[in-house]
């Protein structure tokens, strides 16, 4: 496996701590995203936050004002959160849109380009 062109803060948490804690696929979903968010972004900062349990990234390690996008693995599903809406109509007072991704994902590249194109547009508003 390639090393990832991603900048670690661990003082809350290390990132495979938190997605240990799902199944084997759901693993493979949060790892897979993180690839997708460092290929899209190298260079990004990524801060584990161990006791929320989700993964943040973005420009540096605050996370209201440098993080555009956060990986939150459950046991069935991996949320793919954004910090910003930059895409889409408005959707209220919902501050997080995200993505429900599922072990199917890694096999439907339209849907990855889709997901490259959101970072690309939240990562650009924050």
């Amino acid at each position: 496996m390639a090393k990832l062109d991603i900048k670690s803060v661990e003082t809350l948490g290390r990132f495979e701590n938190i997605v240990s804690a799902s199944p084997k696929e759901i693993q493979d979903v949060a790892r897979a995203l993180r690839a997708l968010i460092a290929d899209v972004y190298p260079g990004v900062t990524e801060v584990p936050w161990g006791v929320q349990k989700n993964i943040g990234y973005g420009i540096g390690p605050r996370k209201q004002s440098e993080h555009f996008c956060y990986i939150f693995p459950h046991a069935h599903h991996v949320n793919l959160g954004f910090m910003h809406v930059a895409v889409g109509p408005s959707r209220g007072c919902n501050r997080h849109p995200g993505v429900r991704v599922s072990a199917a994902w890694q096999r439907d590249q339209p849907h990855r380009s889709s997901l490259a194109k959101r970072l690309v547009a939240n990562g650009r508003a924050a």
